[in-house]
């Protein structure tokens, strides 16, 4: 079995990323994960995650970011991705579990008031 990992793909869409370019992002890490099938490439998900979130994919987003969060536990930045994209699409459940995983890990994290913006139970029944 030959377990050579090609950063190629990876190193284009960390940059594609860096640079804001989400759409490339997303391209430069699928092909990562389709030139590398090893675990050890999780961190491709976590970053075409990212890209989704930054362009509004929420689901597509989420999908990714569950799949990194299974292998990558206690990843703080995962946790709080995770929260505003269920916030985003309505899912006020499972954004709070996020967030409130998120601030288990750092309690003082950058985006740990988003958990304190999510609706009153009144208005969760109106959406």
């Amino acid at each position: 079995m030959n377990f050579e990992i090609n950063p190629f793909s990876y190193n284009k869409g960390v940059e594609a990323f860096q640079n804001k370019d989400y759409k490339s992002a997303i391209d430069f890490m699928s092909k990562a994960m389709d030139e590398n099938p090893l675990i050890e490439f999780l961190q491709a998900y976590k970053v075409r995650g990212f890209a989704h979130s930054n362009l509004g994919m929420n689901n597509e987003a989420i999908k990714d970011l569950t799949f990194a969060e299974k292998h990558l536990k206690n990843e703080q930045d995962i946790y709080s991705a995770l929260g505003a994209n269920h916030k985003a699409i309505n899912d006020y459940d499972n954004a709070i579990k996020n967030y409130i995983s998120c601030l288990k890990i750092n309690y003082n994290h950058d985006n740990s008031c988003l958990l304190y913006t999510s609706p009153s139970p009144r208005d969760r029944q109106k959406s």
